[in-house]
């Protein structure tokens, strides 16, 4: 009535106009997703796709995985921050650095290996359901 709400009426319109952008825009993404579906992922259209759109259409039919990739590159990323991280306590710990440096690293590895072996399994079986199709 006084105008003392403390900031309450910004919030609350703030609001109401965020979740109106966020309506639209999700009626945008279900617009677009129809019309990708409709034009990309046709199965009868897919042979007369070149180049880049030939790309799109795999990276959205997921005839290729990025996992192995992105669990390669993490590996990698994880097991040279594990093995700086060791090096640079060693003026602390030492048994610590080098308890970092050797089982940090062989239990890293398994972690991985465990979940490439699971990734793997995972493409070793859509390529026999390809095969019995």
């Amino acid at each position: 009535m006084y105008g003392y709400g403390y900031g309450t009426q910004n919030v609350i319109s703030t609001s109401s106009n965020g979740s109106s952008l966020t309506f639209a825009l999700l009626i945008i993404a279900i617009a677009a997703a129809v019309v990708i579906y409709v034009l990309f992922l046709d199965k009868e259209k897919s042979k007369s796709y070149t180049g880049g759109i030939r790309k799109l259409y795999e990276f959205l039919q997921f005839d290729t995985f990025l996992l192995e990739k992105i669990l390669k590159i993490a590996y990698i990323f994880t097991a040279i921050y594990l093995t700086l991280s060791a090096i640079a306590t060693i003026g602390t710990n030492i048994i610590l650095a080098l308890v970092m440096l050797v089982f940090g690293n062989i239990v890293l590895r398994v972690i991985y290996e465990f979940l490439m072996v699971t990734y793997k399994i995972c493409v070793n079986v859509s390529e026999i359901n390809k095969k019995l199709k």
